[in-house]
């Protein structure tokens, strides 16, 4: 997506839009946590607070237990995990994606929703 991707892992990550119209509809909040089995659900907790419709948990735990899953779902956050995991233990959950799904279309969708870099409604903030 115009050379804006940083590499991170086995995934990518791509620019930031600051939208000045604060429109929570058009925005992706993205938390991501190593493993789920210490401190996970203070980050659940702070991501519901933003009252975003658009909630993603990412993690590397490849062990996840179904009543873990669901105590996420439940506060209506997406949980983004490996393919692999997504296949073998979520196949038909859509509130888990799989990292190339949440790359390819999840932030793919929202990126064209976005206004260009020189539309008045925001700003983009690049990475280095």
């Amino acid at each position: 997506m115009n050379g804006n991707r940083l590499a991170i892992g086995r995934i990518s990550y791509f620019r930031v839009w600051i939208s000045t119209t604060r429109d929570r509809n058009l925005a992706i909040v993205l938390s991501a946590k190593r493993t789920l089995r210490e401190r996970w659900q203070e980050v659940v907790d702070e991501l519901q607070r933003m009252n975003s419709p658009n909630v993603y948990l990412a993690t590397t735990d490849e062990s996840i237990s179904l009543k873990k899953q669901r105590e996420i779902a439940q506060r209506n956050i997406y949980l983004v995990v490996w393919d692999e995991v997504k296949q073998a233990s979520f196949p038909d959950d859509s509130l888990v994606v799989g990292y190339s799904e949440f790359v390819n279309r999840i932030l793919t969708h929202f990126e064209a929703r976005w206004p260009a870099p020189s539309d008045p409604g925001g700003e983009f903030a690049r990475s280095s």
